[in-house]
């Protein structure tokens, strides 16, 4: 490995960091020669005068007999897998800590190559869900164009590329537009819309043209023991390599697999970490002055990214420590502003409470988000029916052995997320019947349980609500765009709403499967908060509007007909209009038909009414004699010809 190594092409300074500096090990610390003699003598104090923590003065002088490795093995390192083959690299870029220390390694690898070396592109490749925290933005755009710029300078084959997703699959498309819900642990929609599918188009158009391709990233087995699994398991046995867990012909390499959270900020920051030792215990503290910071390969300093970690943490400042007891704002993580998964977003918080006031209406709408996921307030915002026009109810057996109540709570409050989503704050109230149990938060049913006699168990049933109500899928976007107007007069750039996700989401309301939005609301919306018109699309799929939506409410509540079917079933006959061949066409109003059309109370007093599927199809009929009809029509046009 060694004779790839160039030192012509680096500066002395960072000649002699990569030869002196050590990583994943003791000599990390800047002040690593006089810290043995510290520890001993810390060692021979009295046991009542040291801290609890003792123990780690053992674990550093064990650590000191192995010293790591110079930043030098690992630029080795980098360089043998990358002169190995001629397959391209993807680096995932996010611009937190491990990533941009990887980038750092392979910039400072493919500097200290000699340039006939440097065969294959690197591509460097940054994921913007589009609801990314702002500061996380600014700082990934910022950091993407000064690498790209510097590689291009310094003759490497280095690009940059940010990747979005698509207009129809992005956050607000599918919550506003489709009406998903707020993610949570059980429906996780978001992850692999907006993050894992533009990286992995990105990854196989580089397959379909090099075949295989090589996925630098910055995991490290000491995140988590997860992790160190996932690594350990997809390794490629006497390869530095590994499999990629979905990608055939895509595989995967860690540089920093190795390092610690100290070497990784070792490498970003460059500047010294004092350790110091005193009776009280250990303790480590990165320098936090600009001046002292070296800057990175492509010529910017990283006080920033550190002070952007230290920020977002609740602990008013960045310790990093030895023992898991304390935390640290390196472990801090950067996700969607909009994330409701967690239960709280700290970062956010700690953000907001460290000097970035101006975002705290963008965690205000998070935690209204948040609120519309709690039982109580699922029936006042979310349709009782589903995307598919169906009302939706799951049912679910309890284990044999429950016979009484008393089990069943139990059960419910053991294994909420297998049987019922209850939020931990919430009070459940049973109360029996003969043959059932309801479950109420408060006045609220939020689920049944029946006896089934034949197999001796409970059957437990609820209703699972579908997408948000149109209504405030309207307000919401509205409060959006008007913050996004607040915002950027205020000298903040920020796009709450793009452009293309506007477009994606006036067709979902116009196309929606339960609410269709006859009176095309999204321009009005736009024009009322901005005053002025985007370049919209002329609607062309219905001939119909406001004043035709209006008149079919007021004649179904005269008639007792569903107007959104109506609604649905003339949008279906538009959408034909001008075919020679209406194939399936009756299959289609057979459908349409077929959803669970009017209330929630009408809907269930139909279902109460009938014994069986082939009943419940009550225009099963009327279908039928279309379908002969048509026939007829199909045998008569074939005998004239």
């Amino acid at each position: 490995m060694a004779e790839l190594f160039q030192a012509d092409a680096l500066d002395e300074e960072q000649y002699s960091y990569i030869q002196n500096e050590y990583f994943a090990g003791f000599k990390r610390f800047s002040n690593h020669e006089g810290l043995v003699e510290a520890l001993n003598k810390f060692e021979r104090q009295h046991r009542e005068l040291k801290h609890p923590s003792y123990g780690l003065c053992k674990e550093l002088l064990r650590e000191s007999e192995a010293e790591g490795f110079p930043l030098r093995h690992f630029i080795d390192d980098v360089q043998a897998v990358y002169n190995a083959d001629n397959r391209p690299w993807v680096i995932g870029y996010s611009g937190g800590k491990d990533s941009t220390a990887v980038v750092i390694l392979v910039y400072l690898a493919l500097l200290a190559l000699d340039e006939s070396k440097r065969t294959k592109p690197v591509y460097v490749v940054a994921s913007d869900t589009l609801v990314e925290t702002p500061l996380v933005v600014d700082h990934v755009n910022k950091s993407l164009e000064a690498i790209g710029r510097q590689a291009k300078r310094d003759g490497l084959p280095l690009t940059t590329h940010k990747v979005l997703p698509k207009p129809n699959q992005t956050f607000w498309s599918c919550l506003l537009g489709k009406g998903y819900p707020a993610p949570t642990q059980s429906f996780r929609w978001c992850t692999e819309r907006m993050k894992i599918d533009p990286v992995s188009d990105f990854i196989k158009d580089k397959i379909s043209r090099h075949e295989e391709v090589i996925v630098v990233l910055g995991s490290r087995s000491q995140e988590s023991a997860s992790r160190a699994q996932v690594i350990a398991k997809h390794k490629i046995e006497n390869s530095r390599l590994a499999r990629h867990t979905t990608l055939a012909n895509a595989f995967i390499f860690t540089p920093i697999d190795t390092w610690s959270m100290d070497d990784v900020w070792k490498v970003i920051r460059q500047c010294s970490l004092d350790v110091t030792i005193s009776p009280m215990g250990i303790g480590k503290k990165w320098k936090n002055e600009y001046d002292l910071e070296w800057e990175n390969p492509w010529g910017t300093k990283n006080l920033t990214l550190w002070n952007l970690y230290k920020d977002s943490s609740d602990q008013g400042e960045c310790p990093l420590v030895i023992d898991d007891s304390t935390p640290s704002c390196g472990n801090s993580r950067f996700g969607c502003w909009t994330c409701t998964v967690v239960t709280k977003d700290r970062a956010m918080e700690s953000l907001i409470q460290n000097g970035e006031e101006w975002m705290q209406p963008l965690l205000t709408f998070r935690n209204k988000l948040a609120e519309t996921n709690e039982t109580k307030n699922k029936d006042y915002y979310r349709n009782f029916k589903r995307r598919t026009g169906k009302v939706h109810e799951q049912r679910k057996a309890l284990p044999k052995e429950i016979r009484s109540v008393e089990q069943v709570e139990t059960l419910l409050r053991r294994a909420n997320n297998d049987y019922l989503e209850l939020q931990p704050a919430q009070q459940l109230v049973v109360t029996e019947g003969e043959e059932q149990i309801q479950l109420k938060d408060g006045d609220t049913v939020i689920a049944m349980l029946t006896r089934n006699a034949e197999k001796q168990v409970w059957e437990l049933f609820r209703h699972i609500p579908g997408p948000y109500w149109l209504k405030h899928r309207k307000a919401w976007l509205k409060e959006l765009l008007e913050q996004e107007k607040v915002f950027n007069q205020d000298g903040y750039q920020v796009t709450l709403v793009t452009e293309p996700e506007l477009h994606a989401i006036r067709q979902e309301w116009l196309n929606d499967p339960n609410e269709p939005d006859w009176a095309d609301s999204l321009p009005k919306i736009y024009r009322e908060v901005y005053g002025k018109d985007l370049d919209w699309v002329v609607n062309d799929n219905t001939a119909f509007g406001e004043v035709e939506a209006q008149i079919l409410e007021e004649l179904g509540e005269e008639f007792g007909v569903a107007p959104e079917m109506v609604q649905k079933l003339l949008d279906l006959e538009v959408s034909m209009e001008g075919l020679s061949r209406r194939t399936g066409i009756f299959d289609k109003i057979g459908t349409l038909l077929r959803q669970d059309w009017g209330s929630l109370e009408q809907i269930k007093a139909r279902s109460n009414q009938v014994q069986g599927k082939a009943e419940f199809d009550v225009f099963k009929e009327q279908i039928a004699k279309y379908e002969d009809a048509i026939a007829d029509l199909n045998k008569q046009a074939v005998v004239e010809l």
